[in-house]
Parts: C-alpha cells; sequence; structure tokens
C-alpha cells in the first residue's frame, strides 16, 4: 500500500542548506524531452529515494538544461533552469509517467504515480507543456484508459499516439486496460480511442521501451515485466521478460508481431531502462535498466549498453574504454540524443541512490565526453583506456562512478540536499512504493 512518511520529509527538510537554486535535485523514473530547436532539455517531477526500496518522494518541480553553448560536464549542473509554474494552472507531482514529445515546442504528459495515497487518481491525468509560452493545457480524460504507471506511449506519423502496458497506480499491479489505447491529435479536438482487439503477444507489460524506428511505422517493445494471471487462482505474478524476445507494433495495421533478436550473448532481464534511435539509422541503443537480485530487489544491470540493428536483427553489447567520467549501471534514468551526444540523466547506479549529475556519451566513439560541443565535436576524454581490443565486445564495460561531476553532485545531493522552493513542494508528496515496483 502506499503511504505518507513524515519521516522522510523530516530527513529530507534536514538537508536545506547552500544547494543552488536552478539545481534539481536527485531523481528517477522522471521524463526527459528535447525541445526548442535542440537547445533545451525539459525535465519534469520524478521520484527521490536514498535508497530504491524505500519511501519515495515525488517531486514537484520543473526544469530544463541550458545545452545552447558548449561546456564542460563537469560543470554541467550549472546549466539547469528551474522552470515557474504560470499562475493559472496547478501541476502534479507525479513519478514513472508516459512523456511524449509532440513536437519542438510541446511533450505531453500522462499517468504515473501522481501524489497517490492508494485511493485518489491525479485531477489531470494527461496534460501538454507548451515551453514556448510555458503554458499547459488539460487533455480531458477517458474512463476506458485508466491512469497507469510505467507504461509507454509513441507518437506515430498520422498524429496519433500509440499507448500501451503499464500498471494500475492504485492496489496492486494489474493491467489497466486491454489492447492498444490511442490518442488522435487534431487542430482542435483531441480524441481517445481503445482498440481491444488489438493485443499483444504475452502477458501485458510495464517497465518496458517503446521506440520507433526510422520508417516512422514500427514501434518496438523491449524488456520490461510481464503481468500474467494464473486462470485458476487468479493471483498475478511479475516475471521480467527474456530481452532477446520482443514486440514490434505495425502503426499502419495495428498488427502485433513477436520476434528474438539474434545476439553473441544473452543480455540480462530488465525493466526502467531507456532505448534510443540513433539519428538517420537503423540503430536502437539500449542502456542501463534494473534486473533482480538474489532476493527479487531491483538492482542496476551490470551489461548495461546494448545496441540492435532494426535490419539486421542483431543485438550486440558495447564495450565502453575505462574511464574516470562516465554513468555506469543505472536504471530510472533518462536518455537523450542530440546529434551524435548521448545524455544519460540522473538514476540510481549501484549504491541504489538516486543521482542529479548527467553524463553525455559519443556515439561515433562510445565513449564518455568531457566537454559538450553544440557542433557535435569530439573532445579529448582523459585517463581512457579501452577494455578490450574492439569498440564492440562482449563486455558490459567498468563502472564509472568517479566522475567529478558526479562526485560534486552526490556531495550537494546528499549534504547539501533540496532548495527551499522544493522542500515546500515536497512535503506533499511522499509515498511508499511496495518492493516489487
Amino acid at each position: 500500500m502506499l503511504v505518507y512518511s513524515t519521516l522522510l520529509i523530516i530527513s529530507l527538510a534536514c538537508q536545506m542548506q547552500s544547494v543552488l537554486a536552478d539545481q534539481p535535485f536527485a531523481r528517477y523514473n522522471s521524463g526527459y524531452q528535447l525541445l526548442m530547436n535542440d537547445t533545451r532539455i525539459y525535465c519534469y517531477s520524478g521520484g527521490y529515494a536514498k535508497v530504491v526500496h524505500s519511501e519515495v518522494t515525488v517531486l514537484p518541480d520543473h526544469y530544463y538544461l541550458d545545452i545552447s553553448q558548449d561546456f564542460v560536464v563537469a560543470n554541467g549542473y550549472n546549466g539547469w533552469k528551474q522552470v515557474v509554474d504560470p499562475p493559472d494552472f496547478i501541476t502534479e507531482a507525479t513519478f514513472a509517467y508516459t512523456s511524449v514529445k509532440l513536437s519542438d515546442t510541446s511533450v505531453l504528459i500522462s499517468g504515473g504515480t501522481g501524489i497517490n495515497n492508494n485511493i485518489d487518481y491525479m485531477k489531470n491525468q494527461t496534460t501538454i507543456y507548451h515551453a514556448d509560452q510555458n503554458r499547459w493545457e488539460t487533455i480531458q480524460s477517458t474512463p476506458s484508459f485508466p491512469q497507469n504507471y510505467y507504461g509507454s506511449g509513441v507518437l506515430t506519423q498520422n498524429n496519433t499516439i500509440v499507448f500501451y502496458g503499464g500498471g494500475s497506480v492504485i492496489g496492486d499491479i494489474v493491467p489497466t486496460f486491454n489492447g492498444t489505447a490511442t490518442l488522435l491529435l487534431t487542430k482542435n479536438n483531441y480524441i481517445w480511442s481503445l482498440q481491444t482487439n488489438s493485443v499483444a503477444p504475452g502477458g501485458p507489460l510495464y517497465g518496458h521501451t517503446a521506440t520507433m524506428d526510422k520508417s516512422g511505422q514500427l514501434i518496438y517493445y523491449f524488456g520490461g515485466r510481464s503481468i500474467v494471471r494464473d486462470p485458476n487462482t487468479g493471483a498475478y505474478t511479475r516475471p521480467y521478460t527474456t530481452f532477446l524476445d520482443f514486440l514490434v507494433f505495425n502503426t499502419d495495421t495495428s498488427l502485433w508481431e513477436s520476434k528474438i533478436a539474434s545476439s553473441t550473448v544473452v543480455p540480462s532481464g530488465r525493466m526502467s531502462h531507456t532505448t534510443n534511435l540513433i539519428p538517420n539509422s537503423d540503430t536502437l541503443i539500449i542502456y542501463g535498466g534494473a534486473g533482480p537480485d538474489k532476493i527479487g530487489n531491483r538492482v542496476p544491470v551490470t551489461d548495461y549498453i546494448f545496441t540492435y540493428n532494426t535490419k539486421t536483427n542483431v543485438m550486440q553489447p558495447i564495450s565502453i574504454p575505462a574511464s574516470p567520467v562516465g554513468a555506469g549501471p543505472r536504471f530510472g534514468h533518462s536518455a537523450i540524443i542530440r546529434k551524435n551526444s548521448l545524455f544519460i540523466i540522473f538514476g540510481v547506479d549501484i549504491t541504489l541512490k538516486s543521482n542529479s549529475d548527467f553524463h553525455i556519451l559519443n556515439l561515433d566513439t562510445y565513449s564518455w565526453e568531457t566537454s559538450f560541443s553544440t557542433l557535435g565535436l569530439a573532445s579529448n576524454p582523459a585517463d581512457t583506456t579501452p577494455t578490450g581490443g574492439n569498440r564492440v565486445g562482449s563486455g558490459s564495460g567498468g563502472n564509472n562512478d568517479s566522475s567529478s561531476q558526479k562526485d560534486q553532485s552526490n556531495k550537494e545531493t546528499n549534504s547539501s540536499g533540496l532548495s527551499s522552493g522544493t522542500i515546500a513542494g515536497i512535503v506533499i508528496g511522499v509515498i511508499a512504493l511496495v518492493s516489487y515496483l
């Protein structure tokens, strides 16, 4: 059951000291989108937890990272700016929601936990934020698509968002709808519909990723956990999927296909990972994720980076040169691609603490960058030693937790804590999540 935790509120309030006013607090399971002519990465809400299996504080804030100019990654936290809510709209903190980029200036946010006491749903389940106007609008919800979290949504070429999977935010994690739900975005109206006959093979998923391919026709679904109901007892189990087994949804025909990728290794099952299409290619890059430890608790997987080619159906691990910088294994992070730079932002690392750092992976060299160039130029990473002879290999790379930016951000989040504005809003946003989330 989700309950309020006053102890965590007191603990966070005691940390309120000298943190930079515009620096976000550590978090995971947030949503990030690259907007405003690729010059800003917007971050809305998300959750904070010192130990990921304990209480989660839902953070009621909104930021963007200014990447309009070159900068040193270790000092990148100075680029965060807080977005002030407009006076005519009250935003709602939420966690593990669905985020869909609609245009260069707008993003849709749907579901998540909200500030959930196991009784109430969010007032505004689905909203659109217009960054160029700093304006929010509400999309009328529909009973056929109840609020859920750990689901997915993808914008198609015909201006329709396809929603799939996720679990209920009240009670146990069970499916909230069958098939796929769609939201048609027209100039003057938003139209919901439910395709109950468009049912994916296997049980419903949550904690998976959904990524459109280069053609703009096929959506690829990787990882997550199945929600399986025993027909005799009615009891639910939630096994991790086999990662080489994945689903493809054809947005033209609304038909599903189950596929098995070819690979020299078998990737760990995982949830809360990211999958991005590398621009102008047929390659998807998969980063991070959480799998079960020996007693079933979620921990970051050690084989944390793979590529998948949609044409050859080959998935292969990537070996990253050892470096004093880099994100390393983590889950609940976000991943944004700008030109040849993959931003890995926030998330939970091997300490099982949420982070406020970000790192940049060069997609040409698969090495961690020490600086960011708006032109996509590579920096010269210091003290890098290849882990093997080839860039692509069977290893998963080392845990790169010693970066100077991460050290700095950990000092600020663990010692300094929250700004006064965040403390004021956070008092209403503490929940405890059951251990199988």
